[in-house]
């Protein structure tokens, strides 16, 4: 389920909706949405979402944003008329409410896609694709395409060994040292990648 942030248009871990499905799609059969009211910003990921998902699309917003006393403001009314024209608009599966939401919300939404039809599930072309904070589609039009900058063969003689040789276990050890090595001289060894003790004991000089 994603937590929406309004403010940068973007999931709370900095993505894009679409990069987001991407890195979750080989592991999860649904994808939602659970965020505070803001319809413009959280209408357009659930769109998104319905458009590129090969799965159940949710939504299960908050009744908008707690005020200076933590009550939540959005009436039942407002909740349930815009599930309805996401629903109308064939964008979900599955409804329901996050923080915020009584008894009469979830009435209000329940009534607000009664006979509704549930979204259609898409077939997805079959594409390689990719994701960081952003997607990326590789298909037959894509162009030449550099993959790797942080384990580029040119900067380390013995990731360029392994990798001809066909030794890409190790080979990816030595990438993810050399990211580790990176990282802690700019001073932020606590974000470098997890390196399992095991093979930090044989990782070879680069």
């Amino acid at each position: 389920m994603i937590r929406h942030d309004h403010r940068r248009g973007r999931t709370l871990s900095g993505q894009t909706a679409e990069a987001f499905w991407t890195s979750l799609a080989h592991a999860y059969r649904f994808i939602g949405l659970t965020a505070h009211w803001a319809r413009r910003s959280c209408g357009a990921h659930v769109r998104e979402l319905a458009r590129i998902a090969d799965t159940r699309v949710s939504a299960h917003p908050n009744a908008g944003l707690p005020n200076a006393f933590g009550e939540y403001e959005e009436s039942p009314e407002t909740m349930g008329g815009q599930l309805h024209e996401w629903a109308t608009s064939g964008l979900l599966n599955i409804v329901g409410g996050c923080c915020g939401t009584t008894p009469e919300h979830i009435r209000a939404i329940v009534d607000a896609v009664q006979g509704v039809a549930p979204r259609a599930i898409p077939t997805i072309e079959p594409l390689l694709r990719l994701s960081g904070l952003e997607p990326m589609t590789i298909g037959p039009d894509t162009n030449f395409v550099n993959v790797g900058e942080r384990t580029n063969v040119t900067g380390s003689a013995k990731f360029a060994k392994l990798v001809l040789e066909g030794n890409y276990s190790d080979a990816l050890v030595v990438a993810r040292c050399q990211r580790w090595r990176r990282r802690s001289l700019m001073g932020t060894w606590m974000k470098a990648c997890w390196i399992p003790q095991t093979a930090m004991s044989h990782v070879p000089p680069t």
